[in-house]
């Protein structure tokens, strides 16, 4: 009788070894992944690497990926199953990053958080991260390639204990001054933005910092004030790869100080605003709160007024 699938006791490391083999032996995992982060011009994984060290820190992996013109990106993966984040380490990765530009290593680099979706809880997941890969995605293209057969069964089981273990793990703790100034914000914008229909918030960790507004009349977006990075984005699901159709049918409308960007799988229309730090007082910065509550009701009018 075979045996089951289940794996128990899955670390980091194994999910790094993982990754490392399949981008080096396994082409079509390799242009997976690279559409995956990259977007249709991924290109062809050339080169990977494991645990890179510099005085920056560390990667927990590397890949370079060549696309058609022959120009190199670069990913710098950070991967995580439970573990919070170390002070500063978004940024560090960002500085090893513009060494390998700046170096002639590479034409571009993408910072790259690996975690499983939970990550995602409270939208501060990808903070400081220019890319979002969750293992279930990794895990569905090993479960989606029937010609793996029972490696590929047990690549996926390797990657759904990950995912368990990810989930079990992540509780989260009430950080009683970020609740606080999430409260003090929430009243504000009751106050003065009720248009926005901001939802009471509940207890919130120390890293919540994306607001979320998703007022009735927006149907197919919504607008989220990102405190810490001083933006406000009018936010279109899936567009990440399709910045040129939002170009076409938003870009003669913008306003001077609107901009298209592109944010995980997700193509926004930006506004930037001063940024807001929830562990200070929100006394202290009750106008750049307003600033962004004003950035946001902008956005908000200016939709169905442009997109008819």
């Amino acid at each position: 009788m075979p045996r089951d699938f289940s794996i128990a006791g899955v670390c980091e490391r194994d999910i790094d070894l993982l990754l490392l083999e399949e981008l080096r032996a396994t082409p079509e995992f390799g242009r997976w992944f690279g559409e995956a982060i990259l977007g249709e011009s991924g290109g062809i994984c050339v080169d990977a690497a494991r645990s890179v060290t510099s005085s920056e820190g560390e990667s927990d992996l590397e890949a370079d990926f060549r696309s058609d013109d022959g120009a190199v990106s670069r990913l710098l993966i950070e991967n995580k199953i439970g573990a919070n984040f170390q002070p500063a380490q978004a940024e560090r990765y960002r500085i090893r990053g513009g060494r390998y530009v700046a170096n002639n290593q590479c034409a571009r680099v993408f910072t790259v958080l690996l975690a499983p979706a939970v990550y995602l809880r409270e939208g501060v997941a990808a903070e400081g991260f220019d890319r979002f890969l969750a293992y279930e995605a990794v895990r569905d293209w090993f479960l989606e390639d029937k010609s793996l057969g029972v490696r590929g069964k047990h690549k996926a089981a390797i990657l759904t204990s990950a995912i368990e273990k990810g989930t079990i793990g992540y509780q989260m703790v009430e950080d009683e001054p970020v609740t606080r100034f999430w409260r003090q914000y929430w009243e504000l914008a009751i106050r003065e933005a009720p248009e926005l229909e901001m939802r009471q918030p509940p207890g919130k960790a120390s890293k919540s910092g994306f607001v979320t507004f998703r007022p009735a009349v927006l149907r197919e977006a919504r607008i989220r004030h990102k405190l810490s990075h001083g933006n406000v984005d009018l936010e279109f699901a899936g567009m990440g790869n399709r910045l040129s159709e939002l170009r076409a049918r938003f870009g003669e409308r913008l306003e001077s100080d609107m901009s298209i960007e592109r944010t995980n799988k997700s193509g926004v229309v930006r506004i930037r605003v001063p940024r807001l730090s929830t562990v200070d007082p929100f006394e202290d910065q009750i106008e750049n709160a307003r600033a962004g509550l004003r950035a946001a009701q902008r956005l908000l009018a200016w939709l169905p007024r442009v997109d008819r």
